[in-house]
């Protein structure tokens, strides 16, 4: 029967290649999570700012036509039509 001498610093050799692997798996997975998450952000503001600028347009012609009506209002009390 042949006995490595060797074999415990071999195992202990896999064990740190692999340690080192999944740190740097998990280095690799921490960035790509960090670029995702900046996309997704930068989705969401630019849905954000649609949004905001739709709302700003539409109050503003709610506000043109509240504008409208008053004219229109005392126009037809100027003019007495009913």
């Amino acid at each position: 029967m042949c006995v490595d001498a060797n074999a415990g610093i071999r195992a202990q050799a896999r064990e740190r290649a692999a340690a080192k692997d999944a740190r740097f798996a998990s280095e690799g997975l921490k960035f790509f999570n960090k670029e995702v998450t900046l996309e997704r952000t930068q989705q969401q503001n630019v849905v954000g700012l649609s949004r905001d600028e739709s709302d700003a347009y539409a109050q503003a012609l709610a506000t043109l036509g509240k504008g409208r009506l008053r004219v229109q209002d005392a126009t037809r009390a100027y003019f007495q039509i009913s």
